[in-house]
């Protein structure tokens, strides 16, 4: 009874919310307070199945107040600000009734419930509880730290992406509502006539077929119709012959020619003329664009234009070696030591150093061409070893491909019974989907009547809607026309009348400004009068340090030179004593026996070519397997056709066989 007005589900889900909101589980369990509600709230000729619904609904939400209270603390999140604090009850129970209810309920009450609230909040929380993407992360993983996987994977998760394509059209139509698009009028065809069958037509007799006259045999075309004629054939031939002949008198002619009538020209007319040319040619380069010639290589020292800060820096550096050198001076003066002996040996011993060093690395260099050679070699004996390996998996792969079409025998059996099994099952689809269609036409007139009045609804809530905005936009109209008074009268040498001290009006400002100006100028001016007399002291030192940089740059070229030539003599002896080392000699010696080993490998795997009458056997083996292959697949494609064509054959002869059982009188 309670199914029957769309009205009840409004109050449903409001006594659903109270019993839910008036409960504390501190003061009563859940069973004692819904029988205090039933028997004091609810009203005496309230359905039995409406109080069954009720108590059901206050348990379940009671006993998932945790896994319904992680969808609505992340809706909160996401679509708080368009909801107030009282509407938590009516999405706790609307979230129960989607999770765990929405399978008893079905698409068309639960669609109901929906519609007794506003299209505005149902279409955002409709549209977050069953979104693909919130449902497999953000829920999915909140619910797992409630409850075990397992349980939120199959009766959480899984129902709700079951109803997913069904609650989309439900938005769907409450986002139609709210964007007031009105549904298309379906006009219904008219009714068509059909003739009574009382009785069936003779069949008519078939005629017989007209005698074809026969056309009198036709000659046949000659042969000289494809043939070219024999003079042109003449004609080629002597053409040929004629050009043979001239080829002939020109070769000779060319053997035998004086020295006087040489027409080749010598290399001076040559050159001329290609001067004349290239001439010509540069006449014509209008739109050539004119490079810059390469500045000329200057291998001098070229002095270097520094700046004041690199000029003084690089004097300081020169001021502070000189002082060290006097330093030392004095210090050998008053009776220290001189480091050079030290210094001497301490050279002596880097020189050693550096010479072993060098050994060390000509014999690392000599080792690793070693063992390049070794992993040549091995790389051969490898590729020997993969060469025979590549033959035995030749050999398994033809008794893989014998027992592949054995096995492709029994499928295709296996198949042709399948068929046959398929053929038998049909009829039992067909009636099932008879059925199917008569529900899906039921549903489709109730949802007919439904969006109806939902769109009447709508279309009185826009009129009443359109008239509000037309009123306050004409109230707004009407403030804006009143006119307003910003005109304000000021005075020059009036004050603000604060009461301060320091109180001045603007004409009293502008003339304390310009004498502040007038100050600022004059100390200016003495500024740059005291910024010329420094720059000028500046200069003359920067004059000074040049002179004595000068002299220390062309000192330390000097030194430079020397120590270059004592390197050069240092390194020619560095050489001299490697090339005697014989360890060195030991490990060339061992290279070059390596390298010799190395090319009498190459020269023995190298095969001979096979001989035509070898390669022509090859050719013809392998030509026989190919084809003895593709016929065997040939074969195996044949049957599996034959089968599918004996199935589809079966399948319309019973076919046929049910339309004629319809269209006879018997089945009328």
């Amino acid at each position: 009874l309670w199914m029957a007005n769309s009205g009840v589900y409004r109050d449903l889900l409001s006594y659903c919310v109270d019993i839910l909101a008036s409960y504390d589980p501190e003061k009563a369990g859940v069973d004692s307070h819904s029988e205090h509600y039933i028997s004091t709230t609810l009203p005496k000729d309230f359905a039995e199945s409406s109080v069954t619904l009720v108590t059901e609904v206050f348990a379940g939400c009671v006993q998932y107040n945790r896994l319904i209270q992680v969808v609505i603390d992340s809706f909160y999140v996401k679509e708080g600000r368009n909801f107030k604090q009282h509407d938590v009850y009516v999405l706790r129970v609307l979230t129960y009734l989607a999770i765990f209810r929405l399978e008893e309920l079905g698409m068309a009450h639960f669609r109901r419930f929906i519609n007794s609230q506003s299209a505005n909040k149902m279409h955002k929380f409709l549209n977050f509880l069953f979104d693909e993407k919130t449902v497999k992360m953000s829920l999915y993983d909140k619910w797992c730290k409630v409850y075990d996987q397992t349980f939120v994977h199959t009766q959480l998760v899984s129902p709700l992406l079951r109803w997913h394509p069904e609650v989309q059209e439900l938005v769907k139509q409450l986002s139609d509502k709210l964007a007031n698009v009105q549904k298309p009028r379906t006009i219904q065809p008219p009714t068509e006539t059909k003739p009574f069958q009382l009785t069936r037509p003779r069949p008519r007799p078939v005629a017989m077929p007209e005698i074809i006259p026969k056309l009198k045999p036709t000659k046949p075309i000659p042969n000289s119709t494809y043939q070219r004629p024999q003079t042109m054939q003449l004609i080629a031939k002597a053409r040929e012959t004629n050009k043979a002949k001239a080829k002939a008198l020109i070769e000779e002619s060319t053997r035998v020619q004086f020295v006087c009538a040489n027409p080749e020209d010598s290399e001076r007319k040559k050159q001329t003329l290609q001067k004349i040319r290239n001439a010509e040619d540069a006449k014509l380069d209008f739109n050539r664009t004119k490079a810059q010639s390469v500045p000329p290589s200057v291998t001098e020292n070229v002095p270097i234009k520094l700046n004041t800060a690199a000029i003084l820096r690089e004097g300081s550096l020169f001021r502070k070696k000189e002082e060290d050198q006097l330093r030392k001076l004095d210090e050998l003066v008053s009776g220290g030591k001189d480091a050079s002996e030290f210094l001497r040996w301490q050279e002596q011993n880097k020189q050693q150093e550096l010479l072993a060093q060098m050994a060390e690395i000509e014999r690392k260099h000599l080792e690793g061409q070693l063992s390049r050679e070794d992993a040549i070699i091995a790389k051969r004996s490898l590729a020997e070893q993969n060469r025979v390996r590549v033959q035995e998996m030749k050999e398994e792969a033809d008794q893989l491909m014998q027992l592949y079409l054995q096995r492709r025998l029994e499928e295709e059996q296996g198949m042709r019974k399948l068929v046959e099994e398929i053929l038998s099952g049909h009829q039992n689809a067909r009636e099932a989907k008879e059925k199917v269609k008569e529900i899906k036409q039921k549903i489709v007139k109730e949802v007919a009547k439904e969006s109806q009045e939902l769109l009447r609804r709508a279309l009185e809530e826009a009129e009443a809607e359109m008239k509000r905005k037309v009123e306050l936009i004409q109230q707004i109209k009407a403030m804006e026309s009143v006119p307003v008074v910003r005109s304000k009268f000021f005075d020059m040498t009036a004050t603000s009348g604060q009461g301060l001290l320091c109180e001045m009006s603007v004409s009293e400002l502008r003339e304390r400004l310009a004498l502040l100006k007038v100050a600022e100028e004059e100390e200016e001016e003495q500024r740059r009068q005291e910024i010329v007399a420094a720059k000028q002291v500046k200069d003359q030192l920067v004059m000074d340090t040049l002179d004595e940089i000068a002299k220390h740059r062309a000192e330390q070229t000097r030194i430079a030179a020397a120590r270059q030539e004592q390197l050069k003599r240092e390194a020619q002896q560095r050489t001299e004593a490697t090339v005697n080392d014989p360890h060195l000699r030991r490990l060339q010696h061992r290279l070059e026996q390596r390298r010799f080993e190395r090319q009498r490998l190459t020269a023995e795997s190298r095969t001979p070519p096979k001989t035509a009458a070898a390669k022509r056997q090859a050719d013809s083996a392998k030509r026989t397997g190919e084809q003895r292959r593709w016929k065997e697949l040939e074969a195996c494609r044949e049957r599996t056709a034959r089968l599918l064509a004996t199935g589809k054959s079966q399948e319309q002869s019973v076919q046929s066989s049910r339309i004629r059982w319809f269209s006879s009188p018997t089945a009328s």
